[in-house]
């Protein structure tokens, strides 16, 4: 999966390799996990993004299975 910024620039990438994605194939769920240091306000600052998370199967075939975009505002409660 990756975030992008508007400008198109890679923001953050997370994959199974990195260990930021895990799957549940038998309750159907994919985990993604950033570090409070990837949610830091200078990683994803405030601003729009856009994501897409793509699967490859054993094959090699990609396929985006999920796409679309988000909204990060600044935070007044600590």
């Amino acid at each position: 999966m990756q975030v992008r910024d508007i400008s198109n620039n890679l923001i953050v990438e997370l994959s199974t390799a990195n260990g930021k994605i895990t799957i549940a194939p038998s309750i159907g769920q994919i985990n993604l996990a950033l570090t409070a240091t990837q949610t830091a306000a200078g990683t994803l600052a405030a601003g729009n993004y856009n994501y897409a998370l793509n699967l490859t199967d054993s094959a090699g075939n990609v396929y985006q299975i999920l796409q679309g975009a988000f909204v990060v505002t600044a935070s007044v409660v600590q």
